[in-house]
């Protein structure tokens, strides 16, 4: 993660990740409407079946960069 106001100061995310399908396209969705408002999601939701999104989910073990202190 950078700080774009300061490319400076960032943070690196080490762990282990786990890659799954975003089923239903349910995070794409609630991410879209908790950032953009009710309906945003809507886009996501009517892509075609063969669209697949994933999700990566990182457990952290460390963190490092200057701004992780």
């Amino acid at each position: 993660m950078i700080d774009k106001n300061d490319p400076d100061q960032y943070v690196e995310i080490r762990g282990t990740g786990v890659v799954t399908e975003d089923e239903g396209r349910a995070v794409a969705v609630a991410l879209a409407e908790l950032y953009d408002g009710p309906g945003a999601g809507e886009e996501y939701a009517a892509l075609p079946a063969m669209t697949v999104r994933t999700v990566i989910r990182i457990t952290p073990t460390r963190l490092t960069g200057p701004a992780s202190t």
